[in-house]
């Protein structure tokens, strides 16, 4: 499990209260958008005390830190999360910090994302966690291999079936933009993502092209 930690004061916080944390890698100091020049996977989790940048990040599950008032900016957070179909799980901790408080919200949050995130893509079983997909019925068989990026992809689409996501949301979210990223590098992920898991790749089922975007449709 990994988290993006919004700011370094906050990372130094959160360090100071957790001796062994339930997630296997930190990345800090994430820049204004509250992405780490990283681009962790959708599965990370987002601890911020900045609720635009909570707000930029609506498929991230979150932890906000925040005084009683701040959290009367939790309907636009939700209304966020709304606008793309997103339901990822979140939870609010007041300021300031009580550690017990803090590493419980942490461990009951990182058990919700592990449940709530196992994704069905067709005859398919995704968890954000693997790089692997499991075969629902039949599970000896050996299972499809994929990239960081292609469960990404498949996770961020799966997880909002038959909705028509634009190339924009998918750059922003998968890769935060970052430099040397366009739609053809999502187009080039995209056709990857088909030759593995349809059964004609010429004619995608599953994983189908909009006119300004993709769309996962269940069979």
């Amino acid at each position: 499990m990994d988290i993006i930690i919004q700011n370094e004061v906050l990372a130094h916080h959160v360090r100071m209260h957790i001796d062994r944390p339930p997630i296997s890698r930190f990345f800090e100091g994430a820049d204004d958008a509250g992405a780490s020049a990283q681009a962790p996977p959708l599965a990370a989790l987002l601890i911020t005390d900045d609720m635009e940048v909570a707000c930029a990040h609506p498929s991230q599950p979150l932890l906000f830190l925040g005084t009683q008032e701040r959290r009367l900016g939790e309907s636009h957070l939700r209304a966020a999360r709304d606008k793309v179909g997103a339901n990822a799980p979140m939870a609010f901790v007041e300021m300031p910090l009580r550690a017990g408080c803090l590493i419980d919200k942490l461990q009951a949050l990182v058990t919700r994302i592990r449940a709530h995130k196992t994704i069905l893509i067709g005859p398919y079983r995704l968890s954000p966690e693997s790089l692997e997909m499991v075969m629902i019925d039949d599970t000896k068989k050996a299972p499809l291999l994929l990239t960081e990026k292609e469960r990404d992809i498949l996770c961020f689409l799966g997880a909002r079936p038959n909705m028509s996501i634009a190339h924009e949301m998918l750059l922003r979210e998968i890769w935060a933009y970052k430099d040397g990223i366009d739609t053809h590098t999502l187009q080039t992920h995209i056709y990857r993502i088909r030759q593995k898991i349809e059964q004609d790749s010429s004619n995608p089922r599953l994983i189908v092209t909009d006119e300004d975007g993709y769309r996962y449709c269940p069979p």
